[in-house]
C-alpha cells in the first residue's frame, strides 16, 4: 500500500522541495511513497527537472494545480518574505486530492526525512483529525488554544476522511480572512484554530525544529529534521547546526546547494574592499605629492 505525501511549493521552493524528496526517497523507498505536490505556477522546466529527477529515484510524483486566485484576498493578509502563499494550498487538499486516499504526511519543503516512517502508517489516531508535533504558544489562549495544545504545522499526519467530514481546510481559511494581529503565524494559527481539541501528539523526533541554534537540551536523531523560521539552508547552511548535513543530501538533486558558497562570496567581497582601499590609499599619496 502507497504512503502519501502531500507538499506545497512555487518556483521559489523547487529547489528544497527536490532535496526534501531525495531525502524521502532514501530512507523510506521500502513505503513505496507517493508524493502529492500542490501548486499552481511551477514552470513547465521546472516540472520536466523534478519528474525526471524523481523517476531517477524511483518515486512517484504528481502535481495537483491549485486555482491560487481563490487566496489572492487571504495572501494579502500574510506576513511579506517569510510565509509563502503556497502554503494555503494544504488548505484545499481534502477537495483536489483523490477520494480514495484515506491518510496522508503532509510536510513543508523546508524538510527533511532522515528515518524511516514505518510507525506513521498504522499510528493510532485515537480518534483525532491530525497526529503533530507541540510548539508551547500561548499567544492563542484567548481563543481557546491552550499553549501545550498549539502545534507546529510543517509536519502533520492527517485523517483526509475525517479532515473532509469536517471541512478543516475551509474553516482554516474563514480564519484566515478575518485574522486578528495577534495570530504571528498566520496559516499555522488558523490550522490551530480550525484543529483546537481535534490533535494528538507525535513524539518531538518527527518534527525536530532547528533554528538558528540547537533548540533541544539533548541530542536527538530525528525522523523528520524541519528548517524552521526564516533562516534556510539553502541561503545560508553556514548559519544552521544542521547546514553541512541539508548541502550533502542536495547533492545530486538539479539544484544543489553549495556549504561554502557564501563563505567564498565573503572572501571575494573582502579582497575587492582591500583592493578598492589600497588603490584609494596609493592615488592619495601620489596626490600629496604633487
Amino acid at each position: 500500500m502507497a504512503f502519501h505525501i502531500v507538499a506545497a511549493t512555487d518556483n521559489n521552493c523547487v529547489g528544497p522541495l527536490s532535496c526534501m524528496i531525495k531525502s524521502l526517497s532514501v530512507s523510506n523507498s521500502h513505503l513505496i511513497p507517493v508524493v502529492h505536490v500542490l501548486e499552481s505556477d511551477l514552470t513547465d522546466a521546472n516540472k520536466t527537472k523534478l519528474l525526471a529527477f524523481s523517476r531517477r529515484l524511483g518515486l512517484r510524483v504528481q502535481f495537483t494545480n491549485i486555482a491560487a486566485q481563490q487566496f489572492v484576498e487571504i495572501d494579502s493578509h500574510l506576513a511579506p518574505g517569510h510565509i509563502s502563499a503556497a502554503s494555503l494550498y494544504r488548505c484545499v487538499m481534502g477537495s483536489v486530492l483523490p477520494g480514495d486516499i484515506e491518510r496522508v504526511l503532509y510536510l513543508d519543503v523546508d524538510t527533511l526525512v532522515l528515518a524511516p516512517l514505518d510507525e506513521l502508517i498504522g499510528f493510532d489516531m485515537k480518534g483525532k483529525t491530525a497526529a503533530v508535533v507541540r510548539e508551547r504558544m500561548s499567544h492563542l489562549s484567548k481563543y481557546g488554544v491552550a499553549s501545550d495544545q498549539y502545534f507546529n504545522s510543517g509536519v502533520m499526519l492527517i485523517d483526509l476522511v475525517e479532515w473532509r467530514r469536517q471541512n478543516i481546510g475551509e474553516t482554516a481559511l474563514a480564519h484566515l480572512r478575518n485574522a486578528p494581529d495577534d495570530m504571528l503565524w498566520k496559516d499555522q494559527c488558523a490550522l490551530n484554530l480550525s484543529l483546537k481539541d481535534n490533535t494528538v501528539s507525535l513524539e518531538d523526533r518527527f518534527n525536530y525544529m532547528e533554528r538558528d541554534r540547537p533548540t533541544h537540551s539533548s541530542f536527538m536523531l530525528p525522523n523528520i529534521l524541519h528548517f524552521a523560521g526564516a533562516a534556510k539552508p539553502w541561503t545560508d547552511p553556514q548559519s544552521l547546526p544542521w547546514g553541512v548535513v541539508y548541502c550533502k543530501v542536495s547533492e545530486s538533486t538539479p539544484w544543489p546547494v553549495d556549504y561554502h558558497a557564501q563563505q567564498r562570496s565573503s572572501e571575494e567581497i573582502f579582497r575587492n574592499k582591500s583592493w578598492l582601499r589600497r588603490r584609494i590609499i596609493k592615488t592619495g599619496r601620489k596626490l600629496a605629492r604633487i
